[in-house]
Formats: structure tokens, sequence, C-alpha cells
């Protein structure tokens, strides 16, 4: 099985795609760097690394449909947020909130679960 992992030259997504590769999935990492480490994908052969942002519909979709892409996991996200100042459009909120949302709907996933 094929998954995209979000976030994943990130600390807990970089641990997530060791564990994915070592158990025989296919891995995709998409991760746009803002706090990920690009050291951490040197360590990962065997995942494709796409350097990008998971709001950015366009990339994603392409992801989703030509590489057999059958789970996501989720990791991107901004993280220190209370760094972040407040007057930013929208807050760290929609960085966290938003793309997940895109990506489920792009997916075409129904349901949850079994």
């Amino acid at each position: 099985m094929h998954v995209l992992v979000t976030g994943g030259a990130g600390y807990i997504g970089s641990h997530t795609v060791k564990e994915l590769l070592r158990a025989g999935y296919k891995v995709t990492v998409l991760d746009n760097l803002f706090r990920g480490h690009r050291s951490a994908m040197q360590l990962l052969r065997g995942a494709d690394f796409i350097q990008g942002d998971i709001a950015d519909r366009e990339l994603v979709a392409e992801l989703l449909k030509n590489r057999g892409i059958r789970a996501v996991m989720h990791f991107a996200a901004l993280s220190l947020t209370w760094r972040q100042p407040m007057c930013w459009p929208c807050g760290p909120w929609k960085a966290a909130s938003l793309p997940p949302c895109i990506i489920w709907e792009m997916s075409g996933v129904t349901r949850f679960g079994k």
C-alpha cells in the first residue's frame, strides 16, 4: 500500500516514515520544510520526497491521483505556534485545520474505520 505522509520531514513524521518503510509500505513524503529537515529525508532512503505545501490543491490532487496513494497520515503543522503573532490572518489555526480538510476533500474518502 502507498501512504502519503504530510510533515514527514519533521520529528514525529520522520519516525513514522521510518516505521512504514520498515513494515514494507511505499511512502511519499510531502513537506514544505518550514520546520522539517531535509537531512531527515536523506536518512530515510526508500521514501519519495516532495517539497511542497499541503495547502497547494493542485500538488495534492496530483499526488493523490497519480501515485496510487491509499492512505494519508497527517503530521504537517506549524509547530511552536505560540511564537506566531496573533495578527496573522486567521492565526495559526487556519494552517493547522484547513489543509487536512483539503486533502480529505480531494481524496474521495467517504468514511473512516474498517
